[in-house]
């Protein structure tokens, strides 16, 4: 039972938000490089989801621009 628990509690912790993106997208959309992100994800601001293609969330990406 026990190790049922833990299973939720991973996947409520992987939500898919859903305004993700490609990393691509929205750094066209919002005039910044790709590798700005990636810096954003290895300074861990944000959070990449892998959906395919790494992705980004993009109210996420906006906010840890603002810091």
């Amino acid at each position: 039972n026990k190790m049922h628990e833990h299973v939720i509690k991973l996947k409520t912790q992987d939500a898919t938000p859903d305004d993700l993106m490609t990393v691509r997208q929205f750094a066209e959309k919002r005039g910044c490089s790709k590798s700005y992100i990636y810096k954003l994800r290895d300074q861990q601001k944000i959070k990449l989801y892998p959906r395919g293609r790494l992705k980004v969330s993009e109210s996420e990406a906006l906010k840890a621009m603002e810091d």
